[in-house]
């Protein structure tokens, strides 16, 4: 397995850190009526939310290959919690987002049925 280039995985984790702050402003800065409104403010925080959560998810095993030169240093365990804490947090916070819009009345919408 070819080496891990730590100055690339840590531009590649500041840029990560960057549009999760991004998408946090974001999220804190949502107002929304509901109905489609919200439908349509909402899904595409989802969907970033998502998306970055993939990336997070991938930078994991290039932080504990077992030949690494940051599996060697000392704070490395640390580090590899942290991005997995950062995993789970955004987990977490695409649920909220999908329990806002699971909650979300669609009012004035017509459905067929009961």
């Amino acid at each position: 397995m070819p080496q891990l280039d730590i100055s690339q995985q840590v531009e590649r984790l500041r840029r990560l850190a960057g549009d999760f702050e991004a998408l946090h402003s974001q999220v804190n800065g949502l107002a929304y009526r509901p109905g489609t409104d919200a439908l349509y403010k909402i899904s595409p925080l989802i969907l970033k939310v998502q998306d970055l959560t993939a990336q997070a998810i991938r930078q994991l095993p290039a932080l504990d290959v077992d030949d690494s030169r940051h599996t060697t240093s000392a704070d490395s365990r640390s580090r590899l919690q942290t991005l997995a804490s950062v995993v789970s947090s955004a987990s977490l916070a695409g649920t909220d987002l999908a329990n806002a819009l699971y909650a979300n009345p669609y009012q004035g919408t017509g459905f067929l049925g009961s």
